[in-house]
């Protein structure tokens, strides 16, 4: 049930995101802003079923966690949670989740059967197989 819930946060996430080319949330007082690609570039060409993409999933997990470790680490809030390769337009990409721990969330808001519900934050790396990580950068205004 909570993978669900979680697919289902991450999807709306990422449709708010492709419609402006942004992710944007709050956590702790900052603003964090992730560029997202609407396309994946098609370069390197990898095919599904045709032996590893050129960037493994190993390779991107470990450029995710270096960038998570830059600006969430110290917090301790968040774990990693999932790592998906999607096609992107024409080529592919990664998301890279870190999930909120539960004891972290303040807000709740009524669950469908009279309970509290709290929805974890995630924080998601776009990882591109050149390479190319895209993640959640305080915002400057």
């Amino acid at each position: 049930m909570r993978a669900l819930i979680f697919s289902l946060l991450v999807s709306s996430f990422t449709l708010t995101a492709f419609a402006d080319n942004e992710r944007v949330f709050e956590y702790r007082g900052t603003k964090y802003v992730t560029k997202v690609p609407n396309e994946a570039p098609a370069e390197p060409a990898w095919t599904s079923g045709a032996g590893e993409p050129p960037l493994t999933l190993g390779a991107a997990a470990k450029l995710a966690d270096t960038e998570f470790k830059k600006t969430f680490a110290a917090f301790g809030t968040f774990k990693l949670h999932s790592i998906t390769l999607t096609k992107q337009g024409s080529g592919w990409m990664y998301y890279v989740a870190y999930l909120q721990d539960a004891a972290d969330i303040s807000e709740s808001r009524p669950g469908p059967s009279g309970g509290t519900l709290k929805t974890p934050l995630p924080v998601i790396y776009y990882i591109t197989l050149d390479g190319v990580v895209r993640g959640p950068e305080p915002a400057t205004k």
